[in-house]
C-alpha cells in the first residue's frame, strides 16, 4: 500500500532504518490474517447457520444429474485444454520465455 512506503520514508528521515520492510510487514500481518481466515467461517456459521445441514441423498442426486448430462463433448475438451494451456502459461510463462 502507498502509505507503507510513505511511512518508511518518514521513518528514515527520523533515523529509523528498516532493512527489509516487506518481510517485517509480512511477519506482522501473518498472525491477524491467519486468525481471520480461521475465525471468519466459524463466526458466519454461528451468525447465519445453514438451512440444510444433512443431505444423505446428495450423492445419488449428483450421480443422476451426471448421468443426464452425458459424456464430455468435444467442445468441452477443447475448453479444458485451452484453460489448462492458459493457466500453464500464466504460471510458467516467465520461465519458458525468458529461458529461450
Amino acid at each position: 500500500m502507498a502509505q507503507n512506503l510513505l511511512c518508511l520514508k518518514l521513518a528514515q528521515e527520523l533515523g529509523v532504518i528498516i532493512t527489509s520492510p516487506w518481510v517485517s510487514w509480512f511477519k506482522a500481518a501473518s498472525l491477524p490474517a491467519i486468525i481471520s481466515l480461521l475465525a471468519t467461517p466459524l463466526i458466519l456459521y454461528k451468525l447465519y447457520p445453514p438451512e440444510t445441514k444433512d443431505t444423505p441423498i446428495a450423492p445419488a442426486m449428483a450421480a443422476k444429474k451426471l448421468e443426464l448430462m452425458g459424456p464430455v463433448t468435444r467442445n468441452e475438451w477443447v475448453m479444458i485444454d485451452i484453460m489448462l494451456l492458459a493457466v500453464s502459461l500464466w504460471v510458467f510463462g516467465a520461465f519458458i520465455f525468458f529461458r529461450l
